[in-house]
């Protein structure tokens, strides 16, 4: 990497929290001097590391739902000796989005 492209990651990382879309990181990349080429691919970088971070948030959100289905159901064992309430949909819904997540994150 040269100098050029690092100081064009350091200044798009600086926009990377700031919840711009693409095209204003990539304008405002151009518009500090950068070439069109390495102010659109710093852009769409910096885009994609944010959609990976908001993935892997929502992966652990799947996680604690489906977590909290399968303990609800076992304290539902101790209080009610006699049936068991399986929480079904929490579980499912749980699980499902966050094999769904990991599949996506895959693309």
């Amino acid at each position: 990497m040269d100098a050029e492209t690092t100081k064009a990651y350091l200044a798009g990382l600086k926009l990377k929290n700031s919840g711009l879309s693409e095209e204003i990181i990539y304008a405002r990349l151009e518009k500090q001097g950068f070439p069109e080429e390495l102010a659109r691919r710093v852009a769409r970088d910096v885009i994609r590391e944010n959609e990976k971070e908001s993935l892997k948030d929502s992966i652990h959100y799947g996680l604690i739902i489906a977590v909290m289905g399968f303990l609800v159901s076992v304290g539902s064992f101790f209080i009610f000796e006699d049936h068991i309430y399986i929480f079904p949909g929490l579980i499912i819904a749980g699980i499902g989005s966050a094999i769904w997540l990991l599949n996506k994150r895959k693309d």
